[in-house]
């Protein structure tokens, strides 16, 4: 059975349906998120709320049912990714907007509500990209950041794996502080800005799933040489 690194924690159900493809997973989880404390005044924050990560939508989830009546209202909300998107639409949110990635959620921001002020609910080390587009477009962007992200590097015991999941540019960060990466590996991005981090490290060859989902990437893994993950 081939065997990969896992580099974060993921439930039962994730490692089952992935043994049930033949892929042995090593699960070494290189970040924990912590929630923060935030104050919002929904009188006062912009109508376009963005949340680009399910961890965001966590940290803030008591406040998002408590006053679900009054956000359903006067908000709209937009999502990157099928996890968070579904993640909000589970506690009963419509989806304005998604994108697969910063770009496409920009596009669809542009199309949808130009002009208008966005509040991004994020994390103390999320990525630029998204802040810089929209504000080179006109928007005025505000962030609300309700939880950190705490590295936890370790050391690797690669054994007979031959490759490893990435499921976020802090991650690749965390893995980088304690390993580096070994010749003939293989690395697989859940999405383009964790390839992008992969890319900027120069870990490679790395493949990147389609949408940034488990299920995508799970059928990017299977679809590499048959499987078997040899690299020449």
């Amino acid at each position: 059975m081939p065997e990969l690194i896992c580099t974060k924690a993921v439930s039962q159900a994730f490692i089952s349906e992935w043994e049930g493809e033949g892929i042995k997973l090593g699960i070494y989880p290189f970040i924990q998120t912590r929630p923060l404390p935030f104050y919002i005044n929904l009188e006062e924050t912009p109508d376009i709320w963005v949340f680009t990560s399910s961890r965001a939508v966590d940290a803030i989830k008591v406040y998002l049912k408590k006053y679900f009546l009054a956000i359903l209202r006067s908000k709209k909300i937009v999502a990157i990714g099928h996890k968070t998107a579904d993640t909000l639409g589970a506690m009963g949110y419509p989806i304005a907007a998604r994108g697969d990635n910063a770009l496409a959620l920009v596009e669809e921001i542009n199309e949808q509500f130009y002009p208008q002020e966005v509040l991004h609910f994020c994390g103390d080390r999320r990525r630029d990209e998204l802040s810089k587009m929209l504000e080179i477009l006109g928007f005025y962007l505000k962030e609300k950041i309700v939880y950190q992200t705490i590295l936890t590097p370790q050391k690797v015991d690669w054994g007979q794996a031959e490759g490893a999941l990435f499921f976020s540019p802090s991650a690749v960060s965390s893995y980088l502080k304690a390993n580096t990466w070994p010749v003939g590996k293989i690395a697989f991005a859940i999405g383009p800005t964790t390839h992008a981090a992969l890319e900027d490290a120069g870990i490679e060859p790395a493949y990147t799933a389609p949408e940034p989902n488990p299920e995508a990437l799970l059928q990017t893994v299977l679809a590499i040489n048959d499987i078997s993950l040899n690299y020449p």
